[in-house]
């Protein structure tokens, strides 16, 4: 009983291993990260009730996993940068120039 129990969770542990890495993953500087970035920049400008427009500046770290019972969850490690128009400036974010460092509200 034991051995089959052992057997079971052995099965469980290398088919949640391969699923892993059976998802393509994504390129840091590749044309689908910069996309997902810009769309996760718009929405945070979008949902930010106070404080500056954030502009993106790198792109760290991008990791695909599987959800359950399909599709993905895709998570994004960004770098942004303070600009100089609040939230409620209608100027879109791309005319928007980054603050000095010294100027940032947070660091």
């Amino acid at each position: 009983m034991n051995s089959l129990v052992t057997l079971i969770l052995l099965g469980q542990i290398i088919g949640c291993t391969f699923s892993h890495h059976l998802l393509p993953q994504l390129d840091c500087n590749g044309e689908e990260a910069e996309k997902l970035a810009e769309l996760a920049v718009h929405y945070i400008n979008d949902h930010n009730l106070h404080g500056y427009k954030q502009a993106l500046n790198i792109i760290k770290d991008v990791h695909v996993l599987p959800r359950i019972p399909h599709g993905k969850v895709i998570f994004l490690e960004l770098e942004l940068l303070e600009t100089a128009c609040h939230v409620l400036d209608p100027t879109p974010v791309e005319n928007c120039t980054v603050r000095q460092q010294h100027y940032h509200v947070s660091v």
